[in-house]
């Protein structure tokens, strides 16, 4: 079952990317496409647009601000898809913002892992998805990337815990090292 405040964001979500023209098409990834989210989890979305169009979806978070007050936001941009993180007032939300053409010649799309489509007018992602439903063989870590994502993992940790010991606790919207709104 979706929760409440996912449904809500990804109604708001479609409304206002299904009656844009350049936007090709909305999947819902992640654990709610898979009802595996609680309230806590964010909402994944994968939306690709004509392949002229990426710049008024990313870098550009307007679009976003419909969904509610952005308290913080992240971008990791890329060549063909973007990603955007942000948290709402109304809950948190990753988008990928793929053009058409990336979305059809990459095969590192997670769409095996559960995947609802809010709309497509696009063949190109329908045949992506048509065969993507495939789970690919599991692949163990090797010893060094291991390694590294236990070290990346303790070190955050230990950072945090100091930042606790310390007493800087304060809210994160009040940190200067991050983009807040």
């Amino acid at each position: 079952m979706i929760e409440p405040n996912h449904r809500l964001i990804l109604q708001q979500i479609d409304e206002i990317l299904r009656r844009n023209p350049v936007v090709h098409a909305l999947l819902l990834v992640g654990s709610v496409a898979r009802a595996a989210a609680d309230r806590w989890s964010d909402l994944d979305v994968i939306v690709v647009v004509a392949d002229d169009q990426m710049v008024a979806f990313t870098p550009a978070t307007l679009w976003i601000t419909a969904l509610g007050k952005i308290l913080a936001v992240e971008q990791y941009p890329g060549a063909g898809r973007a990603t955007t993180r942000a948290w709402l007032t109304s809950g948190r939300v990753d988008v990928v913002v793929a053009t058409e053409s990336c979305f059809g010649q990459e095969d590192d799309w997670p769409l095996w892992n559960g995947v609802v489509v809010c709309f497509s007018r696009s063949p190109i992602v329908n045949r992506v998805i048509a065969h993507s439903q495939q789970r690919p063989a599991l692949q163990l870590l090797i010893s060094e990337d291991f390694d590294s994502l236990a070290n990346q993992f303790w070190f955050h940790s230990l950072m945090a815990l100091t930042k606790v010991v310390r007493g800087h606790t304060q809210p994160a919207w009040q940190l200067p090292s991050t983009r807040w709104r």
